[in-house]
C-alpha cells in the first residue's frame, strides 16, 4: 500500500503482520530525519541479519488524512519491492483491522485501501498487466 509521510514523497509499505517491527529503507527518507541511535538486532525471516542504522518517528497518512504515528527502525539494506514493512507493532498500536474480505486495513476511522494503490501505481508507471497485481507476505 502506497502511504504520505512528513518525511519522504509516499512510500510502498508491505504490511506483515507476522513482523513485529515497523521498517523503512533509510534512503528513500527526503528529509532529514531525527534519527535516533538503537542496538537492536533484527533478522529477516530467513534468519539474514538486517542492517538498522536507527530509528525515527513517522506519520502516515493517506492522502492528507493521517493514519498514525510510529516508531520505525531504519535499515540500509534496500526491501527488495518495497520502501517500508509496516509490522504489528504499528498494527497494535493505532488498534488496526486488517479486512481480507473487502481489501484494506481500517485504523483511525480510515480505510487504507491495498489493492487500488497498487493498480493506480502500476498503470501510472504504465506497467499495466492482464491480470491484477498481488502482493504476498
Amino acid at each position: 500500500m502506497f502511504l504520505n509521510t512528513n518525511l519522504s514523497d509516499p512510500l510502498f509499505f508491505l504490511v506483515d503482520t507476522g513482523s513485529q517491527i515497523s521498517i523503512v529503507f533509510e534512503k528513500r527518507l527526503d528529509v532529514e530525519a531525527d534519527i535516533k541511535p538503537t542496538n537492536l538486532k533484527v533478522q529477516a525471516v530467513t534468519g539474514d541479519p538486517v542492517k538498522i542504522t536507527g530509528a525515527c518517528d513517522l506519520i502516515l497518512y493517506d492522502g492528507n488524512k493521517e493514519v498514525g504515528k510510529g516508531n520505525f527502525l531504519l535499515t540500509s539494506q534496500n526491501l527488495d519491492h518495497f520502501d517500508g514493512i509496516i509490522g504489528n507493532d504499528w498494527l497494535k498500536k493505532h488498534s488496526a483491522t486488517v479486512d481480507y474480505g473487502n481489501n484494506h486495513i481500517i485504523t483511525n476511522n480510515v480505510a487504507i485501501p491495498f489493492q487500488r494503490r497498487i493498480e493506480k501505481s502500476v498503470r501510472a508507471a504504465g506497467l499495466e498487466s492482464a491480470s491484477p497485481t498481488q502482493v504476498l507476505s
